[in-house]
């Protein structure tokens, strides 16, 4: 595993670094090609207006737990360019750039091969994919996040004899543990076992412990100065207890039997 990631490494020549920025670009610009400009959902309206009006939980804009990196990360695109459609589009394309990257770095090939092309082109033209990367929502990036998440936290772990636990691995593996709460928090069990993993086979856990508490802080701190603590509490209450007992579908209702 470590000779995959060293090779990775080393091949960022410019030939590498062109046939990544062609794929850049390709995602992000056939993303943007096809931007949809009307609402889908009630939750893509909320994401929307977070974004074009304001960032606002208690007023469901968007609803909790708010999302607040990924939001973040869709207005950074929208300030300068003032169109969130463009916008979720471009988050799109880059988040397809990035389950690319990591799926490729899971399966140990690298980009220019035949293996990473065919993945490569799988990933690209998947209709699924390509209609998650401009949707106004967080689903694409939540799930690259999750893959690079699983592909650093491998990279930490020694699978061989004659490797070592790669502590900067498992670092950056743990930030975007942090980060991913924040992003699209129900994919977080996605990732929690190998995180337990991870913290279970390293030196200084504690490190570990506090670089992820540090990371949840970034966005949790700011969301509730911005929301405040007790709104953000009942908000999170009314949310979660709804959504397994109302509009959520966890609780049964009889359907009625009237007709006309």
């Amino acid at each position: 595993m470590e000779a995959v990631w060293t090779q990775g490494i080393e091949t960022w020549h410019p030939s590498a670094v062109a046939a990544w920025g062609a794929l850049v670009a390709a995602c992000v610009g056939s993303r943007l090609a096809t931007t949809i400009t009307y609402i889908e959902d009630p939750d893509s309206l909320r994401f929307a207006l977070s974004v074009a009006d304001e960032y606002d939980v208690a007023a469901l804009q968007p609803h909790f737990p708010g999302y607040p990196v990924f939001w973040a990360v869709a207005e950074l695109f929208y300030a300068p360019i003032g169109s969130f459609s463009a916008s979720f589009s471009i988050v799109g394309g880059l988040a397809t750039v990035l389950l690319i990257w990591g799926l490729l770095r899971l399966w140990g090939v690298p980009l220019r091969s035949v293996q990473g092309a065919a993945l490569t082109g799988t990933v690209f033209f998947s209709p699924l994919l390509w209609l998650m990367g401009t949707r106004y929502m967080p689903d694409l990036l939540g799930t690259a996040g999750a893959v690079v998440t699983l592909a650093l936290f491998l990279r930490a772990l020694p699978l061989d004899r004659d490797e070592r636990f790669d502590e900067r691995a498992a670092r950056a593996g743990v930030v975007l543990t942090g980060l991913l709460a924040g992003l699209r928090l129900s994919y977080l069990p996605l990732v929690l076992m190998p995180a337990l993993l991870v913290l279970w086979s390293s030196r200084r856990p504690e490190r570990l412990v506090g670089v992820g508490v540090a990371s949840v802080a970034v966005w949790l701190v700011p969301m509730i100065l911005d929301t405040g603590l007790w709104t953000l509490i009942d908000a999170a209450w009314g949310q979660t207890t709804g959504h397994f007992t109302d509009f959520g579908g966890g609780e049964s209702r009889a359907a009625p039997t009237r007709f006309g």
